[in-house]
Order: structure tokens, then C-alpha cells, then sequence
């Protein structure tokens, strides 16, 4: 029972430290406000349709604080009605990363990628966001494309520290770095 009494006294004390420790930073009045594609289009979003919801968003939401306009995942597929993975078919750049549909984002033609859709939404006083795929694309490995230059620091360094040992930081290409078949179950590509 002393137990009990010394283990409830310790996470009394503990938790009113925290309590106290969060009660001198205030809160924010709401979560982050804004639209994403998905809930809309899931993975079927044009350049157009994002556009007339930014332009909605801005008219009717901003006043009330909504601020962010993101495209969701899909956005590197050329024709994602087509009924699934086997038949979709993925846009990467020559250094195998994903890059806009051009089919449905014709402003991304000219190699820009998103900037055009950047600056609509931030010209309207909105921030854009778009959704990030992680790792190394099948299709690059499968093509085998060179890897783009990487401007996060920490993944530069793992990678420099792999690429030394390899002495071919020139040549390096996607089947490098991605071993075997070893892959994210939820990767679409």
C-alpha cells in the first residue's frame, strides 16, 4: 500500500510540472485551417480545379483564418482514373524524382514544377503545400535515372558517407542506393 501512496505522489508531482510548465505557453485559438485535395479529388486533382478551390478559399475562408491550399498525393500521375497501380503511369524528372502530371497540371511543362501554382496561391494570400512521397521512386529504380542533387542536410551526409565508400558519386543511380527488393509496402511506385 506504501507503494501505491509513494507512486501516486510521484505522478502527482510529475503531472502538475507539466501542467504548470504548459499553462505560461499559450494556445492557439484553432488547428491549422485549410483544403486539402484529397477529401475533394483523392488522387484526381487538375490544375484548374485547384486553382478555382484557391480562388473559393480566398473569397470566402481567408477572413476567417484559413490559410493553407495543399495538393494531395497523385499529383505525379498522368492518369490516375485508370484503374490502379498496374496501369498508372508516373511522371519523374530525369534525376528520378516525382514531378507534376503535365496532362493535369500544364503549367509544370516547363520544367518549373509547382512554382506557377505557388505563386497563384500565395498571390491570393494563401500558403501551398503539396504532398511529399518519400524515398526513392520503382520507376527510377526500374529506369534506372541518375539521383538528383539532395538539399537536406542530413540525408546529403548519409548518403556522401554510402557514396564514398562506392567512389562513384558522378555515376550513382537509383539501383545504388535502393537494395534488393526491399520496399515500403505503402510506396505507390
Amino acid at each position: 500500500m506504501r507503494r501505491v501512496y509513494i507512486a501516486m505522489s510521484f505522478l502527482l508531482v510529475v503531472g502538475s510540472q507539466c501542467l504548470l510548465g504548459q499553462s505560461s505557453r499559450p494556445l492557439a485559438t484553432t488547428p491549422p485551417l485549410g483544403w486539402n485535395s484529397w477529401d475533394s479529388y483523392g488522387l484526381t486533382i487538375t490544375e484548374s480545379q485547384f486553382k478555382a478551390n484557391v480562388d473559393w478559399m480566398s473569397q470566402h475562408l481567408k477572413r476567417y483564418g484559413w490559410q493553407y491550399a495543399v495538393i494531395d498525393e497523385g499529383w505525379y500521375l498522368s492518369d490516375p482514373a485508370s484503374g490502379g497501380k498496374p496501369a498508372w503511369h508516373y511522371t519523374v524528372s530525369g534525376n528520378g524524382l516525382y514531378f507534376p502530371a503535365v496532362d493535369r497540371f500544364p503549367s509544370a511543362a516547363s520544367d518549373i514544377g509547382f512554382k506557377a501554382e505557388a505563386d497563384y496561391v500565395h498571390k491570393a494570400g494563401l500558403k501551398f503545400g503539396f504532398h511529399i512521397i518519400r524515398g526513392i521512386p520503382r520507376v527510377a529504380v526500374e529506369k534506372n535515372l541518375p539521383i538528383a542533387l539532395i538539399s537536406s542536410n542530413l540525408l546529403r551526409q548519409s548518403l556522401i558517407t554510402y557514396l564514398l565508400q562506392m567512389d562513384s558519386l558522378p555515376r550513382t543511380r537509383s539501383r545504388h542506393i535502393v537494395r534488393g527488393q526491399r520496399r515500403c509496402s505503402t510506396s505507390p511506385a
